[in-house]
């Protein structure tokens, strides 16, 4: 459903990324690993449409995406998932999660009560973020990702803020969800324990794109 083909990115002279070729098929997880500064962020951003590749060309179901379609293909096809959980302090759970749905014209909601029942956070979902742990704030961003019904879910570090047993917790969810919504997986991570929960894991090293 996405494919990168020769995708290279440069700032002010300096290449970041050299001839990648990747793909990711339909409810698939593939986890991307690396030292800090090799350029993970920099290639999620490009295969989420939120950056331009210096060069190379970007294809979703088959079809090459070009620039004037990027905030359209954004809004329809795709959800986020950061290390923050950007979760709005006036709203409660339940209103954050509906907001991003409604936004994405996907209003469905029995199914973000049956993702929040699932993941024990239905009780909690008339609090504000300030009366939920961190664990619970990550939990909630990632339904929230989910119950609008993406085609592909791009996260960025999303256990990187939350004890072990958190991230455990948090990315188990993550991408057990994501495979029962038949949700396509891009993940980043420096935890090569939670990479290798996905059904593949790649590395960023040398500007260069490896599976291992």
């Amino acid at each position: 459903m996405l494919k990168l083909q020769n995708i290279s990115k440069e700032y002010q002279g300096i290449k970041i990324l050299e001839n990648i070729n990747f793909e990711i098929k339909k409810g698939e997880s593939v986890a991307v690993v690396g030292a800090s500064g090799t350029g993970k962020t920099t290639l999620l951003n490009i295969a989420s449409l939120l950056d331009l590749p210096s060069s190379g060309d970007i294809y979703y179901f088959g079809n090459k995406v070009l620039q004037k379609d990027y905030t359209l293909f954004r809004k329809k096809y795709i959800s986020f998932v950061y290390q923050q959980h950007n979760l709005m302090p006036e709203f409660t759970m339940l209103e954050n999660i509906k907001l991003i749905s409604k936004l994405k014209g996907y209003d469905n909601i029995d199914l973000i009560k049956t993702l929040l029942e699932q993941v024990g956070l239905l009780e909690h979902a008339q609090k504000k973020p300030a009366e939920l742990s961190g664990g619970q704030k990550q939990r909630a961003s990632i339904i929230r990702a989910i119950a609008s019904k993406p085609q592909i879910l791009f996260a960025d570090e999303p256990t990187g803020n939350l004890d072990p047993e958190s991230a455990n917790i948090a990315s188990d969810l993550l991408i057990n969800l994501a495979h029962t919504q038949n949700i396509a997986v891009f993940l980043i991570t420096h935890n090569i324990d939670i990479a290798k929960k996905c059904n593949h894991v790649f590395k960023v090293e040398n500007k260069n794109l490896i599976q291992i």
